[in-house]
């Protein structure tokens, strides 16, 4: 906290003395110090002489590109064209001049920048990108609105992302606005970046998405509203747990999941009934993580279901759970007919039993179930076996 309360007064002695230093000295003593840095940047902000101004900047960009940049920005802005000026004369690859403007949070570095934009060079677009990000000024958010309908896909795809970091009122309409873009890439983008503002009246705004003609677009709006977590999207995402696409069922089961309303447990057991493994995984992962009563219900019901898929999920799900309930119902999967039933059944042993007497009952019922060797070779190659051998169930 000193050296924070020190330097105003440190910045306007170095102010008093500019004029008397010599090039040598200013880098030697002051540019060459990393604390100096903050000190320097308010003289500069303070300093009303351009030709000194020009001066510090080009000496910082010969002791380091990063700190005369960020000083090129430090100057008053009646300054910053030439200051800013100094670093996209520097000979030294594009990449690296790009991402320096972006360091000088100027807007004297935008139209630099929006030219970088049409670079044929892949990383180019990219970095000016993030650089607008940096600035985060109005007319950088005005630039970044308008890479949006830009034909470069790394630009699209990056500055809806860009815009909620930025996170102002403008890059925040602008998000709102691109859920109706005609790309259905951007429109895909601003659902998933809304995800970083996060407030209840973007579940209203994002829900519409999820009737989307475009499967991607209702993919990454389940996916922010799960992220968000308010039950007022949980009518919507169970109707896209009907969708014809199963990438879009996955993430409408992980957003429900992540919401943990019980309201949808009979609409998550209907959704188990699927002819795709991952749904069927992702739908028991979203009772398991509901956790309550009626979801461990579901799960130990869906242990009985004859597609070896579903009870492969159910015992996966109920893994991490830890309840007596749970051991009980896991024990008969031990002897599956499939086995990688067998196989979850006994990692989900490994996941939940704890203390002394849990693996007893465990060694009881595979001693029962004649997988007494068996189990003890899977418990040889888990770090958990230790704590089992260590209560005195395993010898």
């Amino acid at each position: 906290m000193e050296f924070y309360r020190q330097q105003p007064s440190e910045s306007n002695n170095l102010l008093q003395q500019l004029a008397q230093l010599s090039d040598e000295q200013l880098q030697r003593d002051y540019l060459n110090y990393l604390q100096w840095t903050e000190p320097i940047a308010q003289m500069l902000a303070q300093l009303e002489d351009e030709a000194e101004a020009l001066r510090v900047v080009r000496l910082a960009l010969d002791v380091d590109l990063r700190l005369g940049a960020k000083l090129a920005g430090a100057v008053k802005p009646e300054f910053q064209m030439q200051t800013v000026g100094l670093v996209t004369a520097l000979q030294i690859p594009e990449v690296l001049k790009v991402q320096l403007l972006g360091i000088t949070r100027s807007d004297y570095a935008i139209p630099y920048l929006v030219e970088a934009l049409n670079d044929e060079e892949s990383c180019i677009p990219w970095t000016a990108t993030f650089a607008f990000g940096e600035i985060k000024s109005e007319i950088a958010v005005r630039a970044l609105i308008q890479a949006l309908n830009h034909q470069n896909s790394d630009v699209y795809w990056l500055a809806p992302h860009i815009l909620a970091r930025i996170g102002s009122e403008l890059a925040e309409a602008a998000l709102i606005h691109a859920l109706n873009h005609q790309n259905p890439w951007v429109r895909a983008m601003a659902a998933e970046a809304l995800a970083e503002i996060g407030r209840e009246e973007i579940v209203y705004l994002l829900i519409p998405s999820l009737r989307d003609k475009d499967p991607y677009v209702v993919e990454m709006a389940a996916s922010t509203l799960g992220k968000i977590g308010y039950e007022v999207a949980v009518p919507a995402l169970i109707e896209v747990l009907q969708h014809e696409n199963p990438k879009v069922r996955i993430q409408a089961a992980s957003a429900l999941g992540k919401i943990k309303s019980e309201a949808v447990i009979p609409s998550l057991v209907q959704a188990l009934n699927n002819e795709s493994p991952s749904v069927d995984w992702y739908v028991a992962d979203a009772l398991g993580k509901i956790g309550s009563e009626a979801a461990v219900t579901a799960l130990i019901q869906a242990l009985q279901h004859k597609n070896y898929r579903i009870r492969y999920s159910a015992t996966s799900a109920l893994g991490e759970i830890k309840s007596q309930q749970v051991e009980e119902a896991l024990i008969p999967l031990l002897l599956d007919e499939n086995w990688m039933v067998q196989d979850r059944a006994v990692a989900g042993f490994g996941n939940i039993v704890t203390g002394t007497e849990e693996p007893k009952k465990l060694i009881y019922a595979v001693k029962n179930l004649q997988l007494y060797g068996i189990i003890c070779q899977w418990f040889a190659k888990s770090a958990r076996f230790k704590n089992i051998s260590k209560s005195g169930g395993v010898s």
